[in-house]
Order: C-alpha cells, then sequence, then structure tokens
C-alpha cells in the first residue's frame, strides 16, 4: 500500500468516527421512547457502546425522508465503511497486488467523499437540535448561558453547506 491509500484509510476512520459521536448526540432526540430530557439523556449513556450499524439503523429508522432508498443509501455507506476497517485485504487485496492501486485509491475517495457529506449532515441536523433545545429547555434556566456557549461553538465548527 502506498502513503496515499494510508492517508484515505485514516480519514475514512476518523470521519466514521465523528459521524458516530453526531449520531449518538442526535438519536437520543430523534427516537421515540424519548419523551423528556431525562430520557434523551440516559439514552445518549446507553448509546455510548452502539456500533455505527446500529446508530444508522435508529437514525434511518426515525427519519423521515422523501427519498426510497434512504435506508439502503446509508447502510451501504455503513458496509462500505466495515470493508475498509474490518476486511481491507479481502476487499482490496487482489486489486492491489494486481497494480490496479489508482482504482483502489478512487474507490477509497468516493467512500471518504460520502461519509464526509453524512457527518456533515449530521452536524448540521445537531446544531438545529441544539439551537431549539436552547431557545424553549433552557430559555430563562441557568444553563442558557451554557447552551448558547455550545450553540455558537457548534455553529463555528459547522460548515454550511
Amino acid at each position: 500500500m502506498n502513503q496515499q491509500t494510508n492517508e484515505l484509510i485514516g480519514a475514512i476512520v476518523l470521519e466514521a468516527q465523528s459521524a458516530e459521536k453526531w449520531l449518538k448526540a442526535i438519536l437520543p432526540f430523534s427516537e421515540s421512547q424519548c419523551s423528556s430530557l431525562g430520557d434523551a439523556l440516559s439514552q445518549h449513556t446507553k448509546n455510548k457502546k452502539r456500533t455505527l450499524g446500529s446508530l444508522v439503523r435508529g437514525f434511518a429508522e426515525s427519519a423521515t425522508s422523501e427519498e426510497d432508498d434512504f435506508e439502503q443509501h446509508l447502510a451501504h455507506l455503513v458496509e462500505c465503511r466495515n470493508q475498509i476497517v474490518h476486511h481491507f485485504g479481502e476487499t482490496y487485496g487482489e486489486q492491489l497486488r494486481s497494480g490496479q492501486s489508482k482504482e483502489v485509491v478512487d474507490s477509497l475517495r468516493t467512500l471518504l467523499a460520502n461519509i464526509k457529506v453524512f457527518r456533515i449532515a449530521l452536524q448540521q441536523i445537531a446544531l438545529l437540535l441544539f439551537e431549539a433545545m436552547r431557545d424553549t429547555t433552557f430559555i430563562d434556566t441557568p444553563e442558557y448561558k451554557n447552551m448558547d456557549k455550545l450553540c455558537s461553538e457548534l455553529r463555528r465548527l459547522t460548515p454550511s453547506n
């Protein structure tokens, strides 16, 4: 493997971990069994041990999408990530041995771009969720200032497109 392949694998792992972090933050507020802030915080603690696949399935089930293949697209994204993380040699070994490293790099770049788009979307959802909580649940409370600071920092870190 070359340096570029190694860097792409590392970037895929880090982007997927970041997406997982955002899923763990927003899922408790989108799942119907959480009817209060306390329930959501309790579910957040439980989500710490869930896998990316399990989190994505929960997200897809709680989402309303006009696209028929939304769940399949997310499942494919997780499957491709798992092939990189858990089965890289089986997935790309033959291509690398036969000198098709450009095809492997192209495939890794595509996966990285898709995971990044997913992570950014989750981050934007989290920002909207936390701003809504700031302006409803935490309005006129001592915690409002902390939520406002959190939202400001998240807005600074979140791409707008």
